[in-house]
């Protein structure tokens, strides 16, 4: 001090909902002040749509099915699962009250877009699985009939800030309420992650006009549960489609047996296999589809097969 003498300085900090700070020079209090503390959910965490972003528009697939949110979904004891698998667990049962809550809170991020309704927006999400929910929450939302410019601007604030793919999964659903035509390309490259191809699926066929298409693209891109969901969406509308789906349609990374029935119905095996003589593309493939009817952890759908026969 410029007195020459010696002080002593007390600091003292703390605080959970705010930063309360308090200064003392000698017992005497020359300091009292406070920051309401902030945290955003999506703040200092990677983002989870530039991520998948990146991969495809360097490798025109995704090469790395973990995404940024796995560190605090999973601890070192937990094993991960596989892109999509998780959904399957659901017991499509919601929180009560938690689909009207939620709706009121998107309602109110619609009306006052600020930092303080999307947060609160956004933690909801991240509370419940969509899974678990989803169908009663898109029920409601259309009963709801709400501004569908503003459900798509907010639509796509979230999957520009998403951080946990609930809510990735939660703006994709939203969108697929809405006509998201404008919004295909970005909902195609969404979809080659096959945590969120059934999601996208949803939308595109709900939402833009010749989804069968792009669900083709799909069904030939993703190998894994992204891909049991675009067979089991895809239309056979033309011979092209039945011919991929018998020949390459039922292989894919889970298990064969899941597609084995979709392709042989879809595919029309039976007629394909009248004819007199058959490609050797269509014999590799329909011996894949009938070796997989024949599994016994098939589907019970092939189940029904095998008696028939």
């Amino acid at each position: 001090m410029k007195d020459g003498k010696k002080h002593k300085v007390s600091v003292k900090l703390g605080g959970y909902v705010q930063l309360n700070c308090i200064v003392k020079i000698d017992n005497k209090k020359i300091l009292d002040d406070s920051l309401k503390l902030e945290f955003l959910p999506w703040d200092h965490k990677e983002k989870i749509v530039p991520f998948i972003q990146q991969q495809v528009q360097e490798h025109n697939k995704i090469i790395d099915e973990r995404l940024p949110d796995e560190e605090y979904l999973y601890d070192e004891n937990q094993p991960r699962l596989a892109a999509g698998l998780a959904d399957n667990f659901a017991d499509g049962i919601p929180t009560p009250f938690y689909v009207k809550k939620l709706l009121k809170l998107f309602e109110e991020q619609l009306s006052n877009p600020t930092i303080k309704t999307r947060k609160a927006t956004y933690e909801k999400i991240i509370f419940d699985t969509i899974a678990s929910y989803g169908d009663e929450f898109i029920v409601q939302f259309r009963q709801a009939q709400l501004d569908e410019n503003l459900v798509q601007e907010e639509a796509i604030w979230l999957l520009n800030h998403a951080a946990h793919r609930e809510v990735v999964k939660f703006a994709i659903t939203i969108l697929g309420c809405t006509n998201c035509e404008k919004y295909k390309e970005l909902l195609y490259t969404l979809g080659l992650h096959e945590e969120f191809t059934s999601y996208v699926i949803f939308a595109m066929k709900n939402g833009t006009i010749r989804a069968n298409d792009q669900i083709w693209q799909l069904a030939q891109s993703v190998r894994g549960w992204g891909k049991i969901n675009a067979v089991e969406q895809l239309d056979a509308t033309t011979p092209e489609i039945k011919h991929w789906l018998l020949t390459k349609g039922c292989e894919n990374n889970i298990g064969n047996e899941y597609l084995a029935y979709t392709c042989a119905v879809k595919g029309e095996l039976d007629v394909a296999l009248y004819e007199e003589t058959i490609s050797k593309e269509l014999y590799d493939g329909a011996g894949l589809i009938i070796q997989a009817l024949l599994n016994e952890d098939a589907p019970q759908e092939s189940m029904i097969i095998r008696m028939q026969a």
